[in-house]
């Protein structure tokens, strides 16, 4: 659900870890995690092209003009993704916003499919797509997609119910209130916040 935290929670959490190490012994700067964020109303080569920009800003490498040129063709910008993973010893990549994908643009449902499993099989790393429920029909469209993307497992961060982890939360924010008189939080007020927010996080 839009505004339930997934981008920052996934971002809170790989801030823990370094975005990039470099391996004297080995000779080579290993990129931990990637991630992307789909260019609004992108096709699939925008994609790809999109990974080789983010590597070169956490390097200050060129894939972008060597690897990255849209005219190769999605197979071969593939290819070129697969290696530079390998050449970095790429951890794990995440592609949030998947949702923003057009897919009459990029060819229609099936190949998008057929990306996302090649992209699974060639890259050899773990792959974490997240997007809005608006990915998720995309994906479940087929039982390979919805096999092939949810991999180990895939969760659904949905709204707040209306319960006692929701009855906490109010009651924890009701601390910060930024009236001049503040008032107490009752059953009504509850209620009406709920009312008003529907348990969407970001507008709480």
């Amino acid at each position: 659900c839009s505004g339930c935290g997934k981008t920052v929670t996934l971002e809170r959490i790989f801030s823990m870890y370094p975005q990039a190490l470099h391996h004297a012994e080995y000779n080579i700067t290993q990129v931990v995690y990637l991630k992307l964020d789909t260019p609004i109303d992108a096709d699939l080569d925008e994609l790809c092209l999109s990974f080789f920009n983010e590597i070169d800003k956490i390097l200050g490498t060129n894939y972008s003009r060597s690897h990255g040129r849209k005219k190769f063709g999605t197979k071969r910008l593939l290819a070129c993704m697969s290696q530079v993973a390998n050449l970095h010893a790429l951890g794990v990549l995440i592609i949030d916003e998947v949702q923003n994908l057009n897919e009459a643009k990029s060819g229609g449902a099936e190949k998008m499919h057929n990306f996302f499993v090649s992209l699974v099989n060639t890259i050899g790393v773990p792959i974490i797509q997240v997007g809005t429920h608006r990915a998720s029909k995309f994906f479940q469209r087929t039982f390979r997609g919805a096999r092939r993307g949810s991999g180990i497992g895939s969760l659904r961060w949905d709204r707040l119910p209306r319960d006692d982890h929701w009855k906490r939360l109010l009651k924890r924010l009701w601390k910060f209130q930024w009236l001049q008189k503040a008032i107490p939080l009752d059953d009504e007020t509850e209620a009406t916040m709920y009312e008003l927010t529907q348990g969407v996080m970001d507008i709480v």
